[in-house]
C-alpha cells in the first residue's frame, strides 16, 4: 500500500513539473554612439585693411562678411588710410567715401567735435587747438555738394571711436558746411552744442531752427557777406537758447579765422563751455 501512494505521488509531482524558460537575447540594430565632437575653430581677428579691403587692396565694404554682420543700416567705423595717423575714410549709405582727419589724444573717452566743410586744410590750427584742450576731433571734407544725410552718417561714424563721448558731441560747420549742419543737427539730438560759420540758406535755416530747441548756438559771419551776414544775424536772434553772435570784417567759413585771429579761441572756449571736461 505505501508503495502504490509513493508510486502514484511521483507520478502526479512528474506531470506537474514546469520547464525552465530561456530569455531571448536581442540584438541591436544600430549603434547609438555619437562621433567624437571636433574642436571648436580659433577666432580670426582680422585689421582694418584686412576687414574693409580685398587681398589686391581693392574696397569691399559690406561685401566683407564681417562687415554684413553689423546691425541693418549700421555706419562703419573710420579706417585708417594708408600709414597715416590722422587720416581715415567714411563710408556713406551709398557707398560713396568721404575723407576725414582724426585727431586722438590717449585711450580715453573725451567730449567729440566734428568739423565739415568742403576742405581739410582751411581749418588751419583749429583741429589741434580743439585736441589740445581735451578733445577728439574729426574733420571732415563733404565735397561740393554735401548733404545733411551725410552729417547724420559722421556723427554716428565718429561715436564708434573708442576715444569720443558719445554723450559730448559738439559740430562746427562753415559755409555749405554750416547749412548741412543746422538741417541735421536740428533733428539729431546727437549735437549737443553747435558752431556755424557763414550759414547761407536763411529762409530754409529760419524754418528748422524751432526744432534746435534750446541747445548753444556759435554763429559767426563776416559783416561784407551779403549772403551769409542776414542768415547768421537772423540765426542768432531767433535761436532760443544760448547763442553766441561774432562778426568779422572779411572772409567767409573757415577764412573767418584768417581775419579774426582770435576766433579759433573763442570757438575752442565755448566748446569747453559746454561739453568741455
Amino acid at each position: 500500500m505505501k508503495v502504490t501512494f509513493l508510486v502514484l505521488m511521483m507520478l502526479a509531482l512528474t506531470a506537474c513539473d514546469i520547464p525552465t524558460q530561456t530569455r531571448a537575447t536581442l540584438t541591436p540594430t544600430r549603434s547609438l554612439s555619437a562621433p567624437p565632437l571636433e574642436a571648436s575653430p580659433s577666432p580670426v581677428i582680422l585689421s582694418s585693411d584686412e576687414l574693409y579691403n580685398d587681398d589686391d587692396g581693392t574696397f569691399i565694404g559690406q561685401s566683407n562678411p564681417t562687415v554684413a554682420a553689423l546691425p541693418v543700416d549700421g555706419d562703419l567705423p573710420p579706417v585708417r588710410v594708408g600709414d597715416s595717423d590722422n587720416v581715415v575714410d567714411v563710408v556713406l549709405a551709398d557707398g560713396s567715401v568721404l575723407f576725414g582727419d582724426l585727431y586722438q589724444s590717449g585711450t580715453d573717452r573725451l567730449p567729440g567735435i566734428l568739423l565739415v566743410g568742403t576742405d581739410r586744410a582751411s581749418w588751419g590750427t583749429l583741429p589741434l587747438e580743439l585736441q589740445t584742450a581735451g578733445f577728439t576731433v574729426f574733420v571732415v571734407e563733404t565735397g561740393l555738394i554735401p548733404q545733411a544725410q551725410h552729417v547724420e552718417t559722421m556723427l554716428r561714424t565718429f561715436i564708434n571711436v573708442g576715444t569720443v563721448d558719445p554723450a559730448r558731441i559738439g559740430v562746427i560747420g562753415e559755409a555749405q558746411g554750416a547749412d548741412i549742419v543746422m538741417l541735421a543737427c536740428a533733428v539729431d539730438e546727437l549735437c549737443d552744442v553747435v558752431a556755424l560759420l557763414s550759414p547761407l540758406s536763411r529762409d530754409t535755416l529760419l524754418n528748422i531752427i524751432p526744432s534746435y530747441g534750446t541747445r548753444p548756438l556759435l554763429v559767426a559771419t563776416s559783416n561784407q557777406d551779403s549772403e551769409a551776414y542776414p542768415t547768421a544775424l537772423m540765426l542768432s536772434q531767433t535761436a532760443q537758447g544760448d547763442t553766441r553772435f561774432i562778426e568779422t570784417s572779411a572772409g567767409r567759413g573757415a577764412g573767418l579765422m584768417q581775419f579774426e585771429p582770435d576766433l579759433s579761441s573763442e570757438l575752442v572756449n565755448w566748446f569747453v563751455t559746454y561739453i568741455g571736461a
